[in-house]
């Protein structure tokens, strides 16, 4: 799922290739996009959510007009090739896009490469190549300042810091430290010029670390295990999606269970177990005005805490 940034509208994918953008305030479904594939793993929103990026198993990268800021009237009964700005093909499958602006993406690759792509020309502008298995996850760090600086985190369960202006052959800095496939990354807050510094990255284990670019060092250590919660709330699955509250404070954790844990992110603490969905949570996301919670799991349902 994907919050658009009106903290109104929510963008969700299923896996039978269908992309749903739904009214969070009302309930109801505002409009559909049907793909011709299946084994979609990934969407996102631009920042100026004019457009949607779309990935999975057939190994093509599609990028849709957000039928909610096209002029045409009747959009559900346009020609396909006239919904979608472009396609960016890979040679495997695609786990992750991150829009810097609406002209650039970047994708995630099973080949172990992230691509930078310009999107009007459907070209491959840069392409980096350090991790030695599939990419995961990526997570920009600078999306106000040029979308320069990202890291990404895979199956070889390292996670690089990248430059795209310094290199694309080697990361900046690799840093270990996971026993498990990387297979989530996620954000804290911006400084005053937009920059992001700290992140977390989940893995397969169930646990997850907290970093700091300025020290590239772990902050802290987050494991269900060792935490004083009641035991039968103790969830050890792999974690599938992070994101944090508005602050900073808290961190929202969707776990390969039925369970969402919420963390003091300072004391490295549940405060919270959201245990309401009927199978694996797949995605948690916080809106942009930080007072919703979006769940969505592989019950089929998608659930809003506030």
């Amino acid at each position: 799922v994907q919050w658009q940034n009106d903290s109104k509208h929510i963008l969700s994918a299923s896996q039978n290739g269908r992309l749903l953008l739904w009214n969070a305030f009302t309930g109801n479904k505002e409009h559909l996009i049907s793909m011709k594939t299946i084994g979609l793993m990934t969407c996102t929103l631009s920042p100026n959510n004019t457009l949607i990026g779309t990935g999975g198993l057939d190994n093509c990268c599609t990028i849709y007009k957000n039928p909610m800021y096209e002029t045409v009237v009747n959009y559900d009964n346009m020609e396909e090739t006239d919904k979608y700005q472009a396609k960016l093909y890979h040679n495997a499958y695609i786990s992750n896009t991150e829009f810097i602006d609406e002209k650039h993406i970047y994708t995630t690759c099973g080949d172990s490469n992230i691509y930078l792509w310009d999107i009007n020309t459907q070209q491959k502008l840069q392409t980096f190549s350090d991790h030695t298995a599939d990419v995961a996850c990526l997570e920009i760090l600078d999306k106000n300042l040029g979308g320069n600086v990202f890291v990404t985190g895979g199956i070889d369960r390292n996670i690089k810091l990248w430059d795209r202006r310094i290199s694309t052959k080697t990361a900046l800095v690799t840093l270990p430290g996971h026993r498990g496939y990387i297979s989530c990354i996620s954000s804290m807050g911006t400084d005053k010029h937009g920059g992001r510094h700290i992140f977390a990255s989940g893995s397969t284990t169930g646990s997850i670390r907290l970093w700091d670019i300025r020290a590239l060092k772990q902050l802290n250590y987050y494991n269900p295990s060792k935490n004083n919660i009641d035991n039968n709330n103790f969830v050890t699955d792999s974690i599938n999606s992070i994101s944090f509250s508005l602050s900073g404070r808290l961190m929202f954790a969707a776990t390969a269970s039925t369970k969402v844990n919420v963390w003091d992110t300072l004391h490295a603490e549940i405060v919270e177990v959201l245990d309401f969905h009927t199978e694996d949570v797949r995605d948690v996301k916080v809106s942009f005005d930080g007072k919703v919670v979006a769940t969505a799991g592989w019950d089929g349902k998608i659930m809003l805490w506030a």
